[in-house]
């Protein structure tokens, strides 16, 4: 594909957006040393408090392999923001608990979250945002799955 046809490309779209949001959240989340990822996982359990989250839970919602997860989640772990804990339900697996920390960091982050969200989209209308959150939802779709063959 040349150059020309980049500018046509989905694919390179998505991820220059994916990019962006990246390096916007990066940057304002230094001063906290969380990364994006961690945001989203801390968001995650700040959405859904009644929900009981195993690591296989967040692997699946976040759409990542085992392996970041743990890693991930160690780090968090290390840095006081969560802890795993014997599942109430299975003791033969760990649920992801907020720590008081995580807590006490919880207005600022939804905050900071909620205002990201409203500043990459407030080129958009209502409409036009409930499109681009249906149409990339539709490339999600599990029959959607894309494989090249080599």
């Amino acid at each position: 594909m040349d150059i020309h046809g980049l500018n046509r490309a989905v694919s390179f779209w998505i991820k220059q957006v994916d990019l962006r949001i990246d390096r916007g959240v990066q940057h304002a989340l230094a001063a906290h040393d969380l990364t994006s990822t961690q945001l989203k996982v801390l968001v995650l359990l700040y959405t859904h408090p009644e929900q009981v989250f195993r690591q296989k839970d967040l692997e699946r919602e976040l759409q990542l392999t085992n392996p970041t997860v743990t890693g991930i989640l160690s780090n968090m772990e290390r840095r006081g923001l969560i802890r795993r804990v014997k599942n109430p339900q299975d003791g033969r697996s760990k649920v992801v608990e907020l720590t008081e920390r995580s807590h006490q960091l919880k207005d600022e982050l939804m905050a900071f979250a909620e205002d990201f969200e409203e500043k990459l989209t407030e080129k958009l209308s209502v409409p036009e945002r409930e499109q681009l959150i249906a149409l990339l939802k539709k490339l999600l779709k599990p029959e959607n799955t894309v494989t090249v063959e080599s």
